[in-house]
């Protein structure tokens, strides 16, 4: 196998394109965390979001409950 010779301009693209596909994949590993980061995010908040609407639904019944009991003691019976 020959090898080239390259001129002067030649070299200099390809050192450039080196520099910017070296740039490039550091960009591509920046996101990539970003990413598992934004991924995390999204979890924590799904589970947060759980809990709200558990203690909403656990919300809903003691008020359900509640107004139960009042019906009753307006009543002046038991629930």
């Amino acid at each position: 196998m020959s090898g080239r010779n390259f001129n002067e301009a030649e070299k200099t693209k390809l050192i450039q394109l080196i520099k910017e596909g070296s740039q490039v994949l550091g960009e591509i590993d920046d996101l990539k965390a970003e990413n598992a980061r934004l991924k995390a995010e999204v979890e924590r908040l799904t589970k947060a979001g759980d809990v709200i609407c558990r203690m909403a639904g656990n919300n809903q019944v003691i008020n359900r409950h509640w107004k139960t009991a009042k019906n009753a003691a307006k009543q002046g019976g038991q629930p």
